[in-house]
């Protein structure tokens, strides 16, 4: 991350901010290279992380409302993110979320009408405490990592996901009407086929997208680990098929409708669907390397392995990530990392900042200012954050 711009880069400029959770008002200039932002828990340095995450991806990593975002003492959230990218002049994103959950986005000065329009313009990866479980968590942590990042890299998946949530929730109705016996069978097939015709696409993007993840998560984390481990990432896919991921359309359909069926009496009598992207799940095997042999022993880690090990796994994925943004978009994303560091000791802090060398923004977040050691020909500002007021340290 040097002060000259690369030939790939996503950089944010500017943030301003009014109402956005203990932010009253501010105005903050960032540069390319490390923004080092440092301060006690509470103080707010999260939500600088949190309002750039917002405003790539739609989402938040903390609450499920809109409304939560917005101070107390504030009827409207504003946020307006300036930044450019290599392929592009500056751009800019002003967002408006109302008290009554009403929300107004602009790119570029042209309202935005649709999620799918606007997120992923601002690319961004983002790694924050929650993060550090996801291989350990519930899988539907696993399938929302899936969908957000799928999401800021093909925003045309979430239309697809979200009719296929309708088409679950019809379909979970019915099959409640079933079980007490207030309506008849031949009404499934209708919500099945929509369940399928979405179900299928889904799948399909997932499976790509893990595929494409998988290399650049592996060259990582044996990086991260000195070669002495490996790592593999697999989608698993609740309506079989998981060993074949070059399974055609045809054939995943064929899986899709033979499960549905085998399953039929089962979600008849549970009132829900039981097979689907709703209940597929990723599997991260470490392998161990025998210094004695060639030989690797292969672990699921979700069901073995150290919490170090499930936190490096975690850490490989994302930054894993980040490279396929870069691969993908030929822009290389603003990387986000939230009071991760204290987590790690000295030697992963720093072999994990030597992977971040090729990103031009990296933003940390960081209680401990100590914790992390830029090395010299890193560009690097430093921002210290007290009682929601951030001060400029260098």
């Amino acid at each position: 991350m040097a002060q000259v711009l690369k030939d790939t880069f996503m950089w944010v400029e500017r943030l301003q901010v009014q109402y956005f959770r203990n932010y009253v008002e501010l105005d903050i200039h960032f540069v390319g290279g490390l923004n080092l932002i440092y301060g006690d828990n509470g103080s707010g340095k999260t939500s600088l992380i949190e309002a750039i995450e917002y405003l790539s991806s739609g989402r938040t990593p903390r609450g499920r409302s809109d409304r939560e975002l917005i101070h107390w003492n504030g009827e409207n959230l504003i946020l307006h993110c300036h930044f450019r990218g290599s392929q592009s002049d500056e751009m800019r994103i002003d967002l408006l979320i109302e008290r009554s959950g009403k929300q107004t986005v602009k790119f570029n000065q042209k309202q935005q009408f649709q999620l799918c329009d606007w997120i992923g313009r601002l690319k961004t990866v983002s790694f924050c405490q929650q993060d550090l479980q996801l291989v350990a968590a519930e899988p539907s942590l696993r399938r929302r990592f899936l969908n957000m990042e799928i999401n800021k890299l093909h925003p045309q998946y979430l239309p697809t996901y979200l009719q296929y949530r309708r088409s679950l929730a019809q379909r979970n109705a019915l099959l409640k009407e079933l079980r007490m016996g207030r309506a008849s069978t031949r009404l499934l097939a209708q919500w099945t086929q929509s369940l399928l015709e979405h179900g299928i696409l889904i799948i399909k993007e997932r499976r790509n997208f893990i595929s494409s993840l998988a290399k650049p998560a592996l060259t990582i984390h044996r990086s991260l680990t000195d070669e002495r481990e490996s790592l593999q990432i697999q989608y698993e896919c609740s309506c079989g098929n998981n060993r074949d991921m070059n399974t055609n359309e045809t054939e995943l359909r064929d899986s899709f409708i033979g499960a549905l069926e085998h399953r039929k009496q089962d979600e008849i009598r549970r009132g829900t669907t039981l097979v689907g992207p709703h209940r597929d799940d990723i599997s991260f095997l470490l392998g161990l390397h025998d210094s004695a042999s060639s030989n690797i022993q292969w672990v699921d880690l979700r069901k073995f392995g150290s919490q170090g090990q499930h936190r490096t796994a975690a850490l490989s994925a994302k930054l894993g990530v980040a490279e396929l943004v870069l691969q993908q978009t030929g822009e290389a994303p603003v990387v986000l990392l939230d009071d991760v560091f204290s987590e790690l000791d000295q030697s992963r802090r720093n072999a994990i900042l030597g992977q971040l060398r090729r990103f031009d923004q990296l933003f940390i977040t960081t209680t401990d200012r100590s914790f992390v050691d830029p090395q010299g020909d890193i560009a690097a500002r430093v921002f210290e954050v007290v009682n929601g007021k951030v001060h400029r340290r260098n």
